[in-house]
């Protein structure tokens, strides 16, 4: 493994450590951190989703944990964001060869990306960096970063 992919995946699994939760024995005691419900928790993933929207042909997958029972605050919006991160970095591979306009439509998007918690509040200086690069390298034709986040990190999400 290189010393790009060592730096980016690095911080994405950080991430996503902080998107999967506690469970219910890792609960702070009173009047500590907050914790969230798993109500709360969708609650905050379908508020983030509603301020963003998907290409064509994706669709919300939705907040669905697999064991925990209680949340850090974030991880609902962390979690919609990256799903839809991932569907317009899909988006972009899959029009660039084809439909030039949909591949600006999707950099574009991608570009807003950093506007995002999971790129302010969870993703380092290099990460962000790395991000950046990507994204002026797709800007010239490279897929190579873009592909290469995708294949790490998007396994969950689909076109429909």
């Amino acid at each position: 493994m290189n010393r790009k992919n060592a730096i980016f995946i690095a911080p994405l699994s950080v991430l996503s450590l902080l998107l999967m939760g506690c469970s219910s024995s890792e609960a702070a005691p009173s009047g500590e951190r907050k914790l969230y419900s798993l109500e709360d928790v969708t609650s905050e993933y379908q508020a983030a989703a509603d301020e963003l929207f998907l290409p064509a042909g994706f669709e919300w997958i939705g907040f669905s944990p697999e064991e925990a029972e209680l949340f850090m605050p974030g991880v609902g919006t962390g979690n919609a964001q990256f799903e839809w991160l991932c569907a317009w970095q899909i988006e972009w591979l899959e029009s660039m060869p084809v439909d030039s306009e949909a591949a600006e439509l999707a950099l574009i998007q991608l570009r807003s990306a950093l506007d995002l918690e999971i790129m302010t509040r969870y993703l380092d200086k290099e990460g962000r960096d790395i991000f950046i690069q990507d994204l002026d390298r797709a800007e010239l034709g490279d897929a190579s970063g873009v592909q290469q986040d995708v294949d790490v990190n998007c396994a969950h999400v689909e076109r429909v």
